[in-house]
């Protein structure tokens, strides 16, 4: 017998959905709450420090600079998110919900070089009279940007950026340790120290943690994975469990742009809440649980923003917002992005920018990938062969299955990768740890029932 599942069935769901309904509808109010209280700027601050940037090569109008340590791999993202922060125009209450994507004529355009437009703003541009709000995500990003940029200068940011992710990850690692070391559930604090680990090398931090766009949503991962070292400590019920996952995936959604928070917070769930959730509650319902949590959440606070948005009388919100998640998926895979070059490109384009796990290192992020896969295999097999306890057998299996998720993200968003690629091959970093995870699990479990065998070194008679 698994486990006792308390409560009962038919309360799993009612408590998921209250839960994921209240996340994201607190989530909202929360968004609408700090987007106002940034409005209105001070512009001439924010072209102040934009000019100073540029001017000290902080920011500069090639966007592409792949494989940068010093100011990152993400110039498209930064310069969009730069030019929608400091765009003020328009009515406030409508600004709350969603930046304005600024236009200047015919070239440069703001959706194929940012880093022209915000450069040409620099040299005096100005734009023209249209106001089109880029409604199709949360962007939150910008509402922090806003937050911090009369405060801190831009190169400030993306070193608070880079210290709140190495911070969160370091706590992370050192929680998952010292379980070790207290010899507590060496299940769950062994997959988290090898998560930490893997996020630290395998998720190119070098060249996106300074990201004011990947920045904080990279921020948000680092959060959930601290916070289920520390749940690990005092298993959950399935309330905080689903709480829990139900803000990440509310947060998720507010920093999303595409970056891949998606797939790697919801493999993350999946993998990581039966871990650390209560033996009273069966791994296969924290997982389920929690899953749907993080993409109700998530959706509910989206549907809440849409809905908020049309009330303004925005018209065609909906079916825009769907033909541009359409146009990215399998489903049109010879569209506009990939220029009639279809799937195969897509693979080749997936394949061709797995560097971006390790800043440029093509072979070891490769490398790592592969070995990650056939230790995670082998470690699955041993596992299942072993006498162990039905509820790790299948802790094993729900890990092994999060693992897939990205791939099939990267598979149904075909025509995402022709263009994103680069960065959203980051995602690929979540194999990885599960890999190596099931690897360790299959040694840990072997050295005695979950538990770390230690040596005793006698004495030599004298």
């Amino acid at each position: 017998m698994i486990g006792r599942v308390i409560p009962r069935p038919v309360s799993i769901v009612w408590i998921t959905a209250a839960i994921a309904t209240l996340a994201g509808l607190i989530g909202f109010g929360l968004f609408i709450a700090a987007s106002r209280s940034v409005l209105p700027g001070d512009p001439g601050l924010f072209r102040a420090r934009i000019a100073v940037a540029f001017a000290t090569g902080k920011l500069v109008e090639n966007y592409d600079q792949e494989g940068s340590t010093t100011i990152g791999s993400h110039q498209w993202n930064d310069c969009l998110i730069l030019v929608m922060a400091s765009d003020q125009r328009g009515d406030l209450a409508r600004l709350a919900l969603s930046p304005i994507l600024m236009d200047l004529g015919p070239e440069p355009s703001l959706t194929t070089n940012p880093c022209a437009v915000l450069g040409a703003l620099n040299r005096g541009a100005t734009p023209n009279g249209n106001l089109y709000y880029y409604d199709r995500y949360p962007n939150g990003a910008v509402i922090l940007l806003r937050a911090l940029l009369p405060y801190a200068s831009i190169t400030r940011i993306r070193t608070i950026n880079r210290a709140t992710q190495s911070t969160l990850l370091l706590l992370g690692l050192a929680l998952a340790l010292a379980g070790l070391a207290r010899r507590r559930d060496a299940t769950a604090f062994t997959v988290i120290a090898i998560s930490s680990l893997a996020l630290m090398r395998y998720f190119g931090l070098e060249s996106f943690s300074q990201s004011l766009g990947h920045g904080p949503a990279d921020a948000v991962i680092a959060a959930y994975l601290v916070t289920v070292a520390a749940m690990a400590f005092a298993p959950a019920g399935l309330t905080l469990t689903v709480l829990a996952a139900a803000v990440f995936g509310v947060l998720t959604m507010i920093f999303e742009l595409f970056t891949g928070g998606i797939p790697i917070g919801l493999a993350m769930v999946i993998g990581l809440a039966p871990l650390v959730a209560s033996a009273r509650v069966r791994p296969v319902v924290a997982s389920s649980a929690g899953g749907v949590a993080f993409l109700s959440a998530g959706a509910i606070f989206y549907f809440a923003k849409m809905l908020a948005t049309m009330m303004t009388g925005t018209g065609g919100l909906a079916g825009d917002a769907t033909s541009q998640v359409l146009r990215l998926t399998i489903f049109d895979p010879y569209g506009e992005l990939s220029g009639g070059r279809g799937p195969a490109f897509a693979i080749h384009e997936t394949i061709r920018s797995i560097d971006a796990l390790t800043g440029g290192m093509w072979l070891l992020s490769a490398g790592t990938l592969a070995i990650a896969a056939l230790a995670g295999g082998y470690g699955l097999w041993r596992l299942r062969q072993s006498d162990v306890s039905p509820a790790l057998r299948e802790k094993s299996l729900l890990l092994a299955l999060s693992a897939a998720i990205p791939g099939l993200w990267c598979l149904f968003f075909l025509n995402l990768m022709i263009e994103h690629a680069w960065f959203t091959d980051r995602v690929f970093v979540w194999p990885i740890a599960v890999g190596f995870g099931l690897f360790a699990l299959a040694l840990v479990e072997e050295r005695g029932s979950g538990h770390i065998a230690t040596t005793t070194i006698k004495s030599k008679p004298a």
